[in-house]
């Protein structure tokens, strides 16, 4: 792990703990349980995407923002490095830090093998669809096309945009949500587990390429967990290191979806 940490606080500066900071959200500490010790053979750090290579699979994370002049292409093989140590660095409140320890994550969750339905988890469960206006559907995070696919969504940015809400509106609008659809970026910069606390009433989706389908997240208040499977993870790393986007990485996986029907019950 000593490479590792050197390698981030190159890029980014140390990742040691921060003083003070509140303790993670348990459903951290399930995710990491639940990894196995297999070894990792690589990390890619790239400008758009974090991959870690284990020996049987590989898994996303959304890259930091990162600052001005600083556009990392890394490939660091990790002899040594167990992939459930990699997944404790999604405890860290440290950008880079926890994008490795989601894409650990998603190498041990995201399983070629894993089966599931071929969407976007964009679709509401039927009683959701037709049941009477009873609150707004909120997205967290603004992607290509939203307003087609999910035309009067509000919409929750970081860096809002003109047809956007600031973050600190979500303390105002996520209560009275009647969907709440939600970019796994949130789980690196810890944000989620304040966003699930706010909309306890809305049906809630986890979508994008770093989601962990890891079905302990339903325990947690979410329905829909969107997220992706690389069959590929070799050359899929490559493509990480060269800068590759999603629309690129998408010829090396396929999207995945996991439902819950019903309490502690997934629905592929």
């Amino acid at each position: 792990m000593r490479r590792v940490e050197a390698l981030i606080a190159t890029i980014l500066g140390p990742a040691d703990p921060a003083p003070g900071a509140p303790a993670p959200h348990p459903l951290y500490r399930e995710l990491i349980a639940g990894v196995a010790t297999a070894p990792v053979l690589r990390l890619v750090v790239g400008r758009a995407w974090i991959l870690v290579r284990s020996v049987s699979n590989a898994g996303l994370a959304y890259a930091p923002r990162w600052p001005v002049g600083i556009t990392p292409a890394r490939t660091e093989p990790l002899a040594g490095v167990m992939l459930r140590d990699l997944a404790q660095l999604a405890l860290r409140r440290h950008e880079l830090a926890a994008a490795i320890g989601v894409a650990a994550l998603n190498a041990h969750y995201n399983r070629p093998d894993l089966e599931g339905a071929d969407d976007d988890g964009l679709t509401p469960r039927a009683a959701t669809a037709h049941a009477p206006d009873a609150g707004p559907t909120v997205v967290v995070g603004r992607f290509p096309g939203l307003d087609e696919k999910l035309p009067g969504a509000l919409v929750l940015e970081r860096n809002p945009g003109p047809r956007d809400l600031p973050e600190t509106a979500a303390e105002r609008v996520l209560p009275t949500a009647r969907r709440l659809i939600i970019t796994a970026s949130t789980l690196a910069n810890h944000s989620l587990p304040r966003l699930l606390a706010l909309a306890r009433r809305a049906e809630v989706s986890l979508i994008g390429p770093g989601t962990p389908l890891a079905p302990t997240l339903f325990a947690h208040g979410i329905t829909t967990l969107a997220g992706f499977v690389l069959d590929q993870p070799d050359r899929a790393a490559d493509a990480v290191a060269a800068g590759a986007g999603y629309g690129q990485l998408k010829a090396f996986g396929r999207r995945l979806t996991l439902r819950r029907d019903a309490p502690g019950r997934a629905m592929i």
